[in-house]
């Protein structure tokens, strides 16, 4: 992955509720959409010049409820994260290779977990 490089699977934001004048919204605001799966599976995962923050798998954030605010009373929920796996041959980050002074916190939100691969042929 090179320094531009992203991979985003955020959900999307929730809709406003229903108005009856401008922005009132007697209707529940919807919820936020949860963030998607990422995996990443190689014997050894090159992220040596990935930058903070190349992967994201948030949730969105809840539409809006009364007096056109969020959290309040019938606004929407926010969505779930989602998940970032990297399977590797061993399943250790010892087997990712991470830019200099970073950590993979750095560089996956939410945090990514490192596991063995799938059955392979």
């Amino acid at each position: 992955m090179g320094s531009g490089g992203r991979i985003i699977a955020n959900g999307g934001a929730g809709g406003g509720g229903e108005n009856t004048s401008f922005f009132d919204r007697v209707g529940g605001g919807s919820g936020g959409g949860s963030g998607g799966w990422i995996i990443l599976d190689s014997p050894a995962i090159n992220l040596s010049a990935a930058s903070a923050g190349a992967f994201q798998a948030l949730g969105g954030q809840g539409g809006v409820g009364r007096n056109n605010m969020m959290d309040v009373v019938g606004a929407g929920g926010n969505g779930g994260p989602g998940v970032i796996q990297l399977h590797t041959t061993l399943g250790t980050e010892a087997e990712l290779m991470l830019p200099p002074m970073m950590t993979l916190a750095d560089i996956a939100t939410p945090a990514a977990k490192v596991l063995l691969p799938a059955l392979r042929p």
